[in-house]
């Protein structure tokens, strides 16, 4: 549960670093889709068809807002459906590539080199 909790952390710090001039408050949930399909496009090589389902997944998600995302077991559970979602659209190839990157997200922990 507490790797989880890190991971989820890992990526929610991931995405906001990218936003962390404008605040916690003042993010731009397109803005945010647009940077985090483009960072999982440098790793994992998206086609377009793929770009446009994962941006929905992450508007999906941020469009709540964070503040949204309810207690840790929430905000943990809304990362592993999101993952899943994630995963759904990449080829046998990409899934193993997402899943290195997951796992080296759990192994920097919070705070860690991007």
């Amino acid at each position: 549960m507490k790797k989880l909790f890190i991971c989820a952390l890992v990526a929610l710090s991931g995405v906001l670093s990218a936003n962390a001039q404008g605040g916690f408050g003042n993010f731009d949930p397109e803005e945010m889709a647009k940077m985090s399909v483009q960072r999982m496009d440098e790793q994992l090589d998206l086609n377009e068809e793929q770009e446009g389902k994962i941006k929905t997944i992450y508007l999906d998600m941020f469009k709540g807002g964070f503040e949204n995302m309810g207690g840790p077991e929430e905000m943990i559970k809304k990362f592993e459906e999101m993952n899943k979602k994630i995963k759904a659209v990449l080829n046998d190839e990409q899934k193993v590539k997402f899943d290195k990157m997951q796992e080296e997200m759990r192994r920097r922990g919070p705070g860690g080199p991007m």
